[in-house]
């Protein structure tokens, strides 16, 4: 029962790659690191190169570094400033034929390649200028201050874009303002050096398709001629709202928490008193949570037996959150254990779902849940998956 084909996950989705990697790099949710080069807290963090080994490893793809003039004249790794021609020396000697310094041949040049095209090759993203500048000129930019992050402000003129020979290596990435970006964050840069529960979101979407890295999108994400609203989802009328045009149908969740086995509080040497809580994540109407009750003084195999049960309107879009907390009348409960994972990743029946700490190590921790799920028809009634 704790093989891997008890996980709550379906193993094959975990395993390698599966999905069809020959779509644009638009059509991809892509793991994204902001800040790589720190290693704890954005305000006080050193710099550190592990910290890119780290990421890489947790599946990051496209990662960040913060370069200026160090004494010796050779680019240092650090919070702000940008280098420029000393750079692109840098890059193409290091890189050498990985850098990708040409575009690809194609029939669209519109179209961006494919991850498959463009695998074993780094891309550098940064501003793009139409011609060479003086070192001392600040070049025009398109973005307004309400557009950049304040922690990635130019300390002085000099950290804009300015050489030709580093605008050179901008083949297909630069930054463009976006209208409507809050509705459309696929390729939002996460603070490795910091697991809240945004990271955790984020790790859960990208252990699908074997942890590469890149998740392709849905149909109707993709689709200009979807009509796909994510404020519009009603599981009660599929009928009559944008889920028409979604191929597959809403979902009834039903799971049961039975049990928990070798739950620690790794902050305290003292009995816990556990209980889980499950949250959906998703569009609107998909962001739910519910909790079992809290069993007192018992961490080593606490019995629940707690029905819940969700209707999930875009089981494409919605990850599934268990969070195990440790009550505390006099404070904050302190997280136990937490797993997030896809939730059309998941599988039904009798499953262990792994828990892994609050820093993101895996534990020994586990919970035993009973997983079913029915599809809702046109009608409303529900079949079986």
């Amino acid at each position: 029962m704790l093989s891997e084909e008890f996980d709550l996950m379906n193993p094959s989705y975990a395993r390698q790659p599966y999905q069809d990697m020959t779509k644009p790099l638009t059509d991809y949710y892509i793991n994204t690191s902001h800040n790589t080069y720190l290693f704890q807290s954005q305000v006080y963090g050193d710099s550190n190169a592990e910290a890119y080994n780290r990421v890489l490893l947790k599946g990051g793809r496209a990662v960040e570094l913060d370069c200026y003039d160090g004494y010796d004249g050779r680019p240092i790794v650090k919070h702000a400033w940008t280098l420029q021609k000393e750079m692109a020396r840098v890059l193409k000697e290091i890189l050498q034929e990985y850098l990708l310094t040409e575009a690809l041949p194609t029939t669209n040049p519109s179209v961006l390649p494919s991850p498959e095209a463009l695998k074993k090759k780094v891309l550098i993203r940064s501003r793009q200028i139409a011609q060479a500048t003086k070192a001392t000129e600040t070049p025009p930019t398109t973005e307004t201050p309400q557009e950049e992050d304040e922690d990635d402000s130019p300390a002085d003129p000099l950290s804009e874009l300015t050489d030709l020979d580093f605008a050179q290596l901008l083949i297909y990435m630069r930054n463009v303002p976006f209208r409507g970006l809050e509705y459309a964050q696929t390729h939002s840069a996460m603070n490795y050096q910091t697991f809240d529960e945004h990271m955790r979101l984020n790790y859960g979407r990208f252990l699908d398709n074997g942890g590469c890295g890149y998740v392709l999108k849905p149909d109707f994400l993709t689709n200009p001629d979807s009509g796909f609203n994510p404020f519009s989802c009603d599981v009660a009328n599929p009928g009559t709202s944008t889920l028409s045009s979604i191929h597959d149908k809403p979902w009834h969740l039903t799971l049961t928490i039975i049990s928990a086995q070798y739950l620690v509080n790794t902050a305290i040497k003292d009995l816990i008193d556990p209980y889980v809580r499950v949250y959906t994540h998703g569009v609107p109407c998909d962001n739910q949570n519910q909790k079992t009750c809290v069993i007192n003084n018992n961490g080593l195999n606490p019995m629940w037996n707690h029905r819940m049960e969700f209707d999930i309107a875009v089981p494409q879009l919605c990850l599934i959150r268990f969070v195990v907390l440790d009550s505390d009348k006099f404070s904050s409960d302190d997280i136990v254990g937490q797993y997030c994972v896809p939730m059309n990743t998941i599988q039904k029946g009798y499953r262990h779902v792994r828990l892994r700490e609050e820093d993101d190590d895996l534990s020994h921790s586990t919970l035993f849940v009973h997983v079913d799920i029915q599809q809702h028809n046109e009608n409303s009634s529900r079949a079986s998956l």
